[in-house]
């Protein structure tokens, strides 16, 4: 009654688009609107002024005549605070002759952008006064100075962010879509897998954790799956060398650490997979692997753990669970094998399981492959339509299928209960099966890593017996 593992071609692609950044060149748009800027008074030069300051872009692509309505409120002072300094300039320059007033001028042309500095005649010099006297026969002789800091909030900030067309015209759809690729993975993997796919505490809603998501992986959108395995080759050699060393040291010293890892999930998810592209690159003579299938009639005379524990790897071992005794909380409640009584006593009495084979030096590394439903049909399919994977092909695998709305809620219901300190869950996205596979051997790979296996140092003299080797 157990579905069996399975695995299917690794033909998943993921189209990452990558966001592009378009930068205007300032000097095109500001040469354009040089000979527009010849022709602007000088009281609508100094409204625009704040703003030509911060972006020049902006004063140059907005050198429009403006109207009477529009002088007034520049004359108001509506601009940023250092646009004070200028107007006083221009009220002394008055009475002075037009030479000492053309520095003045000058100096306020190094904030504008070269097409407004050649704008300076004498006529914008006495429009500019007119309009300043006309304004503070409206508003006073002080209102000027303390219009700045009460003013309304200045619309010349604004349109500088819309004085590029090309950079409006081309908005960047792409970062949304980038988040999907979470950030590369380094060399150095300053965020382990064992954090990033670790169940999270409380309650777990599967339907809101991603199926597709290839967080960690390395490359870029354009190549993230080739890069990812080439490194997953590599990670296999690691996990190669870290497994001879487990196995050796607990031939030379009394040495009683091992690892256990817990595949599970739907039909179709990839237990079988895991085991033939990670678990495969290990030496045959280290690894113990079980794949649990529907309880014999011996097993079902004796305890729910009675055949997993017959099944612990033994010291310097890599075991491998193909489904496990969590079968006995998945299965047996959503078919009603067992009374719910039974069923729901068995939570606690895993993680007791558990926390004993921690206790004795095991490192139990637990993955729930988790597949969706539209992948699992599309892999069904397959092995229908392929002459070498019928074998694979079960049809009870179509009437679990029907109750995955069941399944879903009895794995929420293990994760939430059974993912302990001794003992976490990792929730392995796996619609991409070269990102799944990579996923766990990362996972195994830092457990080892934590285990830091050491070469056995030998309980011999090592010269003496050098000796007796070249003697014999």
């Amino acid at each position: 009654m157990v579905p069996p593992a399975a695995t299917a071609p690794e033909s998943e692609a993921l189209p990452v688009p990558v966001s592009a950044t378009v930068t205007a060149p300032v000097s095109e748009p500001a040469s354009e609107a040089a000979p527009e800027a010849e022709a602007v008074p000088a009281a609508a030069a100094d409204a625009a002024t704040p703003a030509e300051a911060e972006t020049p872009v902006a004063a140059s692509s907005k050198t429009k005549k403006p109207s009477k309505s529009e002088t007034k409120p520049a004359a108001k002072s509506k601009a940023k605070p250092t646009a004070k300094p200028k107007a006083k300039s221009e009220a002394k320059a008055k009475p002075e002759p037009e030479q000492k007033t053309k520095p003045k001028s000058e100096t306020k042309a190094e904030a504008k952008p070269k097409s407004e500095a050649k704008a300076e005649p004498q006529s914008e010099t006495k429009s500019a006064a007119k309009s300043k006297s006309k304004a503070e026969a409206k508003l006073g002789a002080k209102p000027e100075a303390k219009s700045d800091p009460k003013a309304a909030p200045q619309p010349e900030s604004k349109p500088s962010a819309k004085s590029d067309p090309k950079a409006e015209a081309t908005p960047d759809p792409k970062p949304e879509a980038k988040s999907k690729l979470k950030p590369k993975r380094s060399s150095s993997r300053p965020t382990p897998f064992s954090d990033m796919l670790r169940c999270p505490p409380g309650r777990v809603d599967l339907s809101k954790i991603a199926t597709d998501s290839i967080e960690g992986a390395v490359g870029t959108s354009e190549n993230v799956k080739e890069r990812t395995l080439a490194e997953l080759a590599a990670v296999n050699t690691r996990l190669s060398d870290l497994q001879e060393r487990l196995f050796a040291s607990s031939r030379g010293a009394d040495d009683n650490r091992r690892v256990l890892l817990i595949l599970q999930g739907m039909d179709t998810a990839g237990k079988g997979g895991v085991v033939g592209h990670v678990v495969g690159t290990f030496s045959p003579y280290g690894v113990q692997l079980t794949a649990f299938k529907a309880p014999t009639a011996e097993e079902r005379s004796h305890d729910f753990l009675w055949r997993i524990r017959k099944a612990v790897p033994d010291a310097g071992y890599v075991g491998v669970f193909d489904r496990s005794h969590y079968e006995d909380v998945l299965i047996a409640r959503v078919r009603s094998l067992v009374p719910q009584k039974e069923w729901s006593a068995r939570y606690g009495l895993i993680n007791d399981f558990e926390r004993e084979l921690a206790d004795d030096g095991c490192t139990v590394v637990k993955c729930f492959l988790h597949v969706s439903p539209e992948v699992q049909r599309k892999r069904l399919l397959a092995r229908l339509e392929d002459e070498t994977k019928l074998w694979k092909y079960n049809p009870a695998d179509v009437d679990e299928r029907a109750m995955w709305p069941q399944y879903q809620k009895a794995y929420e219901a293990a994760l939430e209960k059974c993912s302990t300190e001794s003992a976490p869950w990792f929730i392995v996205p796996a619609d991409r099966k070269w990102y799944r596979n990579f996923a766990v051997a990362n996972l195994i790979l830092e457990a080892f890593e934590g285990l830091d296996p050491k070469w056995p140092r030998g309980d011999f003299n090592l010269s003496k017996e050098k000796a007796r080797v070249k003697a014999a």
